[in-house]
């Protein structure tokens, strides 16, 4: 059953209700697409027989959304829990513990495809419609329509049945351990302020083309966008794109009302700031990036040694039913590749190995290096 909480002292019954299941469900709606900065707007819970849609106007507190996902006698299931992860801590300073990820656990069973529909269906054979009107819905809307409230508790519904149905193949295939090494490691990953001090220029794709005055351009042009998004509640690549602001780095003296893909509201509104801004990155000091790493020296036998282990973990990737990537990491394999003889090195300090790894194919890679 399918049940809305909207006041504090339903939240607070509901968390103790929470408290006393041995598993619960959970997901997530926010408005990135619709609002910035962007925030949780929709909390689901599931039990065995039941769905709950929370508010986040209900949480007056974050102490009790806290404890509950520090509760080790609770396991939660997530699917995908990377973004969840990053956004309860966003916003309420939460961590989890005791979790579980279905994503991960399909994909160390072999899955291809690991959205959630796809996972369902290949594991428990239900069809679930993801409607894309709903993938695109801005969640901060009041109050949500059924059919909206409906799409969101599919995503818990069915988490639990599944959780076990994984579970018991992946004992089955001795693999339960490298999956619980693998979630524990996620559950560490933490949300980052990307726009923090000033640096959202630094992670526009494209700004090693950049000379340094046209990066100090871009520089004061995100800071400008950075400002009329959080004043308008709106996601930064609607007020204008990454690729419109390089362009205009690039030639600062183009006519703004005659570029293509800026809106009229925001010249009609702001343009004198957006000018501003295009003006003061000219007389600010240029901006230099840290030079590029220089690359690791290649040569015939390294190269030889590389695609040889790539080879290697392709073939048991296919002898596991795993992806390759699941194997072993490919910046390890490079490492590998130029320096095989810091193999112990390697494994022991390369913090891209898992655990799981070392144990199963830590022997294997090191006879295949020695004989190759």
């Amino acid at each position: 059953m399918r049940k809305l909480i909207t006041k504090n002292t339903d939240w607070v019954n509901l968390v103790n209700h929470l408290n006393q299941q041995k598993i619960v469900a959970f997901d997530l709606e926010a408005n990135g697409m619709h609002a910035y900065p962007e925030h949780i707007c929709l909390l689901q819970f599931g039990t065995d027989n039941d769905q709950f849609i929370v508010y986040p106007e209900a949480i007056e507190s974050p102490k009790l959304l806290c404890d509950f996902f520090n509760n080790d006698e609770v396991e939660k299931i997530f699917h995908s829990c990377d973004y969840d992860i990053r956004s309860l801590h966003r916003d309420y300073g939460v961590s989890v513990s005791n979790m579980f990820d279905t994503a991960v656990a399909a994909q160390f069973l072999g899955a291809k495809q690991l959205g959630l529909a796809n996972v369902i269906n290949k594991f428990l054979n239900v069809e679930i419609e993801k409607s894309k009107k709903f993938q695109k819905m801005d969640w901060g809307k009041r109050p949500l329509p059924d059919e909206a409230l409906n799409y969101a508790a599919d995503d818990v519904i069915h988490l639990i049945k599944l959780r076990n149905i994984l579970v018991k193949k992946l004992k089955k295939l001795n693999r339960l351990d490298w999956v619980k090494e693998e979630i524990a490691r996620l559950s560490t990953v933490r949300f980052k302020n990307n726009n923090s001090k000033n640096e959202a220029y630094l992670k526009i794709k494209g700004i090693r083309a950049l000379k340094p005055r046209q990066l100090a351009i871009l520089k004061e042009l995100c800071i400008f966008r950075e400002k009329i998004a959080v004043r308008k509640n709106m996601p930064p690549f609607k007020v204008v794109s990454n690729k419109l602001l390089i362009s205009i780095a690039k030639k600062p003296d183009v006519d703004l009302n005659s570029m293509k893909g800026i809106g009229k509201w925001l010249l009609n509104n702001h343009k004198d700031l957006f000018v501003k801004a295009i003006n003061k990155g000219i007389a600010a000091e240029p901006v230099f990036l840290d030079a590029l790493p220089k690359k690791p020296s290649w040569n015939n036998g390294s190269n030889a040694r590389l695609t040889a282990l790539k080879k290697w973990r392709l073939g048991k990737g296919e002898e596991l039913s795993l992806d390759p990537a699941v194997i072993w990491p490919t910046s390890s394999l490079q490492n590998i590749a130029r320096k095989p003889d810091c193999f112990e090195k390697e494994i022991n300090k390369n913090s891209d190995i898992r655990n799981w790894q070392k144990n199963v194919f830590s022997n294997e890679l090191k006879n295949f290096i020695e004989k190759y």
